[in-house]
């Protein structure tokens, strides 16, 4: 018999609504470059962070709550993992189908720009 995490309920509970409104925020705006501190809403922001710091933390072989399941959802999206210097992700482009994004990432080319509070 194991005994669950009553708290890995809520993180699961918590992710699942977070990727929702990043679903929403990719359909309004056609991208999943979510602004950091967005005024609209700084939770999601700061998920996305979460979502990066954990995915590098994965990367470099080091325990991650990010799971492989959890990695594909957000590719499906077209989701960037990294961010560029300036703060900029690189193009959000919808998925091959096979896991990943399709395509080249293109920078700033044809990303809407918001600052928080705009949209």
């Amino acid at each position: 018999f194991q005994w669950e995490d009553p708290d890995e309920d809520d993180r699961d509970s918590v992710w699942f609504a977070r990727f929702r409104e990043l679903q929403y925020f990719r359909m309004e705006f056609g991208h999943c470059n979510v602004p950091p501190h967005y005024g609209r809403n700084p939770k999601l922001s700061a998920w996305v962070e979460a979502q990066r710091k954990q995915y590098r933390m994965k990367s470099t072989g080091r325990v991650s709550r990010l799971t492989q399941d959890q990695i594909g959802e957000m590719e499906s999206l077209g989701f960037a993992w990294t961010v560029k210097d300036d703060g900029v992700t690189p193009e959000c482009v919808p998925s091959s189908g096979k896991g990943g994004p399709a395509g080249p990432h293109h920078g700033r080319h044809g990303m809407h720009h918001m600052h928080p509070g705009q949209g």
